[in-house]
């Protein structure tokens, strides 16, 4: 049996209930990239999670969360000291866990000793048990007084679909590990993931993507177990056919997986004796068999070996007319993986719930019977629901069972051959359940729908702006079907309902949460005069608490329709002091990217009048005013920015408070300290402003370990020139002061530019008459002169020693 190829992907994970932004066209923006490492700054690679010492990690079927798990598993192998121990524990066979793990011998040497163990948990979905029987039982042993206390050394990996999770599960793993427990998600494949794939299958990539994207089968491409059948579809001609559907793919690659391969040997004593669409019944039939006798694998060893509560004989499939030869035939083709020696199960479970269902449809059952198998008390059985998907995709009459019923499950499923009149039956139901409280919104604070949006783009069609805004406008629904609904028309780029969308935006008599849900969707999508109508958001008192609706009035309408003067105008300390809120955004990222340049100067002007507002040490005006002043340094050739700038910095600088905030001082740094021209004009201005004081500036001397704005060595010629070119007697006496303070008395150079330069311009003469003038050796100036020498050399030799604790504390622990 042929493996699948493995790709080398670099996956990411989320935090769940975290909303991802898919804009690339479909794919996962990368997060390596420039730009994407800002738009989900959520993401992170699975080997930073390993040291959360209880991690659940989620997927959707066929996403690869199995590879992903095996990764960390390895990667925890090459980071595990000899005091560590790794326990991989598949679910998919497990019936009792408390069996399987406590008679463990290396969970029983675990519990003896004083090691940590890595538990690898994968497939809690996929068990012979229920999910919520193993979830149970695996709370069960964690919880008791033996365990509990011996959590810290226990670390949990656990892989399952996301729509199963157990509820019991997450409570549980959640009360014992506290802030020790996290879930992530497995998010869909990027762009590049797709374009490298290709290449290494040898297909022109571009093409192939093109081809991708010209059909709609983005969602299938995002997905790895679907991207192999796009694969095997495509290397035929080049190119898909004009109506191949998700069923279609499906269909054509499992008949490619129960394919002879001839390069693979065979099992011995067992030979080619089915045609390809024999062989593919037979693996349908066993598919049936598997999932609705529960059972995990298919026992080819001696007969009455087996466990019967985990595995089938293949000679008890040998039913009718299927023989155990064909059984065993089937078995040994690519939909099929060995477990052990003895043991072969499916490969992915989504191919034995796709043929299940294939296998179901092929032999006519009845509604009747299909609902007897699917559905309980009138509902769809969890473990069952991607066969309920297929199902649907196959039977009309089912689908019209489904729709009634269940809904949201077609949301997830392939509705490209789905009529108007059916998506809009659909879409009613769907956010009838939302409007009923049958399917919440959010759970426990979190999105627990956020998988479904790039779903949400298959039901589009052309009645479907009326039927969402019938829902969207009716403030007599619940405001989470109103949600969904605003969340469909994003997804679709109904821009066309824009207009209605900020009316509601701006209607005080709409609840808030909807009245900021569909102030973003006006922000989100292509329509001016829409965004035009949200500048009342701005510019009019709301009751905003947390100032979303300013920030997607500002966000809507700046620069476009409100002029800079309007926004500074309406500047203030955002209520929520807490990260994440939109006008925090606005002001931290857009305001300065989006501030034109001719409005710049105007702008440093407003901050600098501003009294107390640098004191604002937290979001966003940290970071607004860092973006304002790198912006300005940009420009710093205008004069008038530079005034400006000047203006803004100097009452900083003589608080010994740092320009730009410190997580960009080093940056700053490198500014000023390599552009010789910029530095110095700056300089200029910030003199040309204090000419008239008659304080000294100490607080340009770069005598403060705050100081963000200083001169170099090789500044000091400049200084002298400047010095003598000057005609202000108040700028002479800033830049004399300003040699005082940088003059390198080591340096013969500096010396001798100073005294000659003291021969043109006698203020410099009165500055430095302390160090030219004679002083008597035994004058009290001459012994504060040493002293002060003295302190210097202390204060150098003591930047240069290194701090030495004496006794070592390693002497000091007992």
């Amino acid at each position: 049996m042929q493996q699948p190829k493995i790709y080398d992907w670099k996956r990411f994970w989320y935090p769940q209930g975290t909303q991802i932004q898919v804009c690339d066209r479909g794919y996962l923006i990368d997060p390596t990239s420039e730009w994407g490492k800002y738009t989900n700054p959520e993401l992170v690679e699975l080997k930073k999670l390993a040291d959360i010492p209880c991690l659940v990690l989620l997927g959707e079927p066929g996403i690869g969360k199995s590879h992903e798990i095996k990764k960390l598993e390895h990667y925890t192998y090459s980071l595990a000291d000899d005091d560590g121990d790794i326990l991989p524990l598949p679910l998919r066979s497990c019936i009792n866990l408390r069996q399987d793990l406590l008679q463990n011998n290396q969970f029983i040497d675990w519990q003896k000793g004083k090691h940590d163990l890595y538990v690898f948990l994968d497939s809690l979905d996929e068990g012979l048990a229920e999910s919520t029987i193993l979830a149970k039982q695996l709370v069960d042993i964690l919880g008791t007084r033996t365990y509990c206390k011996e959590l810290k050394r226990l670390h949990i990996r656990l892989a399952c679909r996301d729509a199963v999770f157990p509820k019991v599960l997450e409570e549980g793993l959640k009360e014992l590990y506290g802030e020790g427990y996290a879930v992530y998600q497995l998010a869909h494949l990027r762009r590049i993931d797709i374009e490298r794939a290709a290449n290494d299958e040898g297909i022109e990539s571009q093409k192939f993507i093109s081809e991708v994207e010209h059909k709609s089968l983005t969602p299938f491409a995002i997905k790895p177990i679907t991207l192999r059948f796009l694969f095997k579809e495509y290397k035929e001609n080049e190119q898909f056919s004009e109506n191949q559907t998700l069923t279609d793919l499906y269909l054509e690659g499992c008949r490619a997986l129960c394919d002879e391969d001839p390069n693979h040997p065979r099992q011995p004593g067992v030979n080619k004796n089915l045609e390809l669409d024999e062989r593919l019944i037979v693996a349908a039939d066993i598919a049936t068999t598997t999932i609705f006798c529960n059972r995990d694998a298919v026992w080819v060893g001696r007969y009455g070996e087996h466990s019967s509560n985990k595995d089938i004989d293949c000679r008890e499939l040998t039913l009718g007319e299927v023989r155990e030869k064909a059984i065993r035939e089937v078995l040994e083709t690519g939909v099929f993986s060995r477990y052990s020696f003895h043991r072969i199960g499916w490969a992915h479970r989504t191919y034995a719930e796709f043929l299940a269902a294939w296998y179901l449809t092929k032999n006519e059952l009845n509604l009747s019977q299909l609902e007897g198998l699917i559905f309980n008390e009138n509902r769809v059985i969890p473990q069952l629901a991607e066969i309920a998907k297929w199902l649907a995709n196959m039977r009309s009459d089912f689908l019209e069972k489904v729709i009634k019923t269940d809904a949201n499950i077609l949301i997830k499923s392939d509705l490209s051959n789905i009529d108007q009149n059916t998506k809009s039956k659909i879409l009613d139901s769907f956010l009838e359940l939302h409007n009923a409280g049958k399917s919440p919104y959010r759970e426990n604070g979190e999105f627990i729908h956020q998988n479904n949006f790039d779903h949400y783009k298959q039901l589009n069609y052309p009645g479907l702006p009326e039927q969402l805004n019938s829902y969207i406008s009716d403030s007599s629904k619940n405001i989470q079907s109103r949600y969904v609904a605003i969340d469909i028309a994003e997804e679709c780029n109904l821009v066309t309902i824009a207009s209605d969308l900020a009316k509601i935006a701006l209607d005080v008599n709409q609840p808030h949460r909807v009245r900021e849900r569909a102030a973003r969707f006006v922000v989100n999508t292509d329509n001016n005069s829409a965004h035009e109508q949200l500048i009342d958001l701005v510019t009019r008192e709301q009751d905003d608490p947390e100032d979303d609706l300013k920030g997607h009035g500002l966000k809507a309408t700046y620069p476009q329709y409100l002029k800079t003067e309007e926004v500074l105008a309406h500047l203030i300390p955002p209520k929520a002091s807490y990260l994440g809120v939109y006008y925090q955004d606005f002001l931290a990222h857009d305001f300065i990217e989006r501030l034109p340049v001719e409005d710049l100067a105007l702008t440093l002007r407003w901050f600098a009048k501003q009294e107390g507002i640098h004191d604002y040490n937290y979001h966003p005006f940290t970071n607004l005013i860092s973006k304002l002043i790198f912006k300005a340094w940009e420009h710093l050739t205008d004069s008038d920015i530079r005034i400006s700038l000047a203006q803004m910095v100097v009452p900083r600088m003589k608080q010994y408070a740092g320009i730009v905030d410190s997580y960009d001082e080093e940056t700053w740094k490198e500014y000023i300290e390599e552009d010789n021209d910029k530095r110095r004009l700056l300089l200029e201005s910030i003199v040309l402003i204090i000419q008239d004081s008659e304080k000294d500036p100490l607080w340009l001397s770069n005598r403060s370990r705050w100081s963000q704005f200083y001169l170099l060595p090789k500044d000091f010629g400049w200084l002298t020139e400047k010095l003598k070119t000057t005609t202000s007697k108040g700028a002479q006496k800033i830049y004399a002061k300003l040699i005082d303070y940088y003059l390198d008395m080591d340096s013969v150079e500096q010396i001798n530019d100073s005294i000659l330069a003291c021969d043109e311009v006698p203020v410099l003469r009165d500055v430095l008459s302390k160090w030219i003038e004679p002083i008597a050796l035994d004058s009290q100036t001459a012994e504060d002169l040493k002293e002060r020498y003295l302190k210097r050399k202390q204060y150098e030799a003591n930047q240069e020693r290194k701090f030495v604790l004496e006794p070592p504390p390693k002497t000091m622990i007992v």
